[in-house]
């Protein structure tokens, strides 16, 4: 859901909602999706899982926890851009989605949190769960992008 349909607010807050219906079901699982698109996207958010169980002092729990499919998505607009495709999730080489891909994206995806929750005064997992936040993160994804030049 974070990566493929960009909606990270709904992987955090309303998982299993989505695919209840036939509909949602086949938003996410297409048959026009390859298999290997599925892959990438578990291998993406296991490495992320990895990465924030690390040594990152300078970010909370709360923050890691609650954000966690937002930054599988700003990795992936990273490493794609902002106008990437599904098809595309496919070219990402493992050797991409690494430490320093993934330390970015929290970053980012850590400030552009902050920055939204201090104007709305709500919680960080209130922001996690809003679409409204998923707006502004792709809203400023011009600079996301212009941040992470490889």
């Amino acid at each position: 859901m974070a990566i493929l349909l960009r909606e990270p607010d709904n992987a955090r807050a309303r998982p299993t909602s989505l695919i209840k219906r036939q509909s949602g079901y086949e938003r996410v699982f297409s048959e026009s999706t390859t298999l290997e698109i599925y892959f990438k996207c578990a291998k993406i958010m296991k490495r992320l899982d990895r990465f924030l169980r690390g040594d990152l002092p300078a970010y909370s729990d709360q923050e890691k926890n609650n954000l966690k499919f937002h930054i599988a998505m700003v990795a992936v607009i990273f490493l794609l851009g902002s106008s990437y495709s599904v098809k595309d999730i496919e070219s990402i080489s493992d050797s991409e989605v690494d430490a320093k891909a993934l330390s970015e994206a929290l970053a980012t995806t850590v400030s552009l949190a902050q920055q939204f929750s201090s104007k709305q005064d709500w919680t960080i997992e209130r922001t996690a769960k809003s679409r409204d936040f998923v707006k502004y993160t792709l809203a400023n994804t011009q600079s996301i992008e212009t941040l992470f030049k490889r």
